[in-house]
């Protein structure tokens, strides 16, 4: 299999500067840049690897089949579209928080 492009979605590519932000102020830059830089590896490696997610149990009624992956307690949720070649990030999901915000992810 090809290797697949990763897009972000508005909402993904806003939740990591969320958690970037907030890194600086609870942490330092340094924290933050080696977290955020952590999580954009995870996100490419899925290129090569776009079936090792699981299937998102709170998004199993959706038309598109979402996945997720998680990278230290934030769940990557992506779907793959395999007409473009492309894997969509759709939001990452800080999994300490109530499972039912998920949804949020596929409003965009």
């Amino acid at each position: 299999m090809a290797k697949l492009e990763v897009i972000w979605s508005n909402h993904a590519a806003n939740q990591l500067d969320i958690i970037f932000q907030y890194l600086v102020i609870e942490s330092s830059r340094k924290v933050a840049n080696s977290y955020v830089l952590d999580l954009l590896k995870t996100t490419q490696n899925l290129s090569e690897f776009p079936n090792s997610g699981k299937l998102e149990p709170q998004l199993l009624d959706e038309s598109k089949k979402y996945k997720y992956i998680i990278n230290k307690h934030i769940k990557i949720i992506y779907y793959i579209n395999n007409q473009t070649n492309e894997i969509r990030i759709v939001d990452l999901f800080d999994t300490r928080q109530n499972p039912e915000k998920i949804t949020r992810a596929i409003k965009e």
